[in-house]
């Protein structure tokens, strides 16, 4: 195990749990990035403005991140019907939270962007929603995951934590409920495996910006 202090973002969990080596530094990496991504950065960059009811030019979002209106259109429509279905549940709205913490016993810290959350005091309940607009995504549950363990021990009057996947291509809902105490039970069994060494080669490696610098796949 390294010495090297460990900062983890939540979008990274669900490959570092199977390989804890991608999310170390060192080394070339690559970027997976490719017109479907960009186009749902555009989607998310859309959104973001939309559900807070800020005017939005979605040919502007367009041009700015370089992709093509027509592509973006289809999703941001389902999108928006979406959150028209589920946004009576997130009072007191925001949007693009970006969240911080570090375990006091492990030293790892772990960072994450909400695209929305919202705070339910009656219920002491932290509701957040995370749009996948992608074809091809990794196991998300772990990320969002991560997102509820931030959120409640960043708010310490909440209970339990309400998270939402909502993939926009294939017009889904995934949902789950956590207490605070099943978060924490899940991250200690997380911060174990995050400090693990070794690589670990498998099909979740198509997800790693280390593949070509990666001893176990040059051994493939």
């Amino acid at each position: 195990m390294s010495d090297t202090p460990i900062t983890v973002r939540c979008s990274q969990l669900p490959l570092a749990t199977t390989c804890a080596e991608s999310i170390r530094h060192d080394g070339m990496r690559w970027s997976a990035d490719t017109e479907p991504a960009d186009v749902g950065t555009a989607v998310h960059e859309w959104l973001s403005r939309r559900i807070i009811c800020k005017s939005v030019d979605l040919a502007e979002i367009a041009r700015n991140l370089g992709v093509e209106v027509d592509d973006m259109r289809p999703l941001c429509a389902w999108a928006l019907r979406a959150w028209e279905e589920i946004k009576k549940h997130f009072p007191n709205l925001k949007s693009d939270v970006e969240m911080r913490w570090t375990d006091p016993e492990t030293g790892i810290t772990l960072t994450g962007h909400v695209d929305f959350m919202s705070v339910v005091e009656s219920e002491k309940e932290v509701r957040i929603g995370d749009w996948k607009s992608g074809r091809l995504e990794s196991k998300a549950m772990d990320q969002v995951r991560g997102y509820a363990l931030l959120a409640v021990e960043n708010l310490p009057n909440v209970d339990t934590a309400w998270a939402g996947l909502i993939h926009i291509r294939n017009r889904e809902l995934e949902s789950w409920k956590w207490s605070r105490a099943e978060l924490r039970e899940w991250w200690r069994g997380t911060a174990q495996k995050l400090q693990q060494s070794g690589y670990v080669a498998g099909p979740h490696c198509r997800f790693c910006g280390r593949a070509t610098t990666c001893p176990a796949q040059s051994r493939m």
